[in-house]
C-alpha cells in the first residue's frame, strides 16, 4: 500500500523512528539520512503546487519504501 508522506513522516524517518502507526526495522534503511533530508526539502517545495508530492511505501505494517515526483 502506499501513503501520502507528511513532512512529520520525513522528520520521522530522518531521526530513525517509524511515523504511526508504521514500523521501521533497524536494518531497513530507506536511505541515508542526508539522501531523506534532501527529499523532504524536495518534497517540501513541491507541495507549494501539488500534493501530495511523496508516499510512504507500506507492506504488513513496515515502511518498506518512498517514491516521490522528485
Amino acid at each position: 500500500m502506499i501513503v501520502p508522506a507528511t513532512a512529520d513522516d520525513f522528520a520521522a524517518v530522518i531521526a530513525g523512528h517509524a511515523p504511526t502507526p508504521y514500523r521501521l526495522v533497524a536494518d531497513s534503511v530507506i536511505a541515508p539520512p542526508s539522501v531523506m533530508t534532501m527529499l523532504a526539502d524536495l518534497a517540501s517545495t513541491i507541495c507549494a503546487n501539488f500534493t501530495p508530492s511523496a508516499w510512504l511505501i507500506i507492506e504488513e505494517g513496515e515502511i518498506v519504501g518512498l517514491i516521490s515526483l522528485v
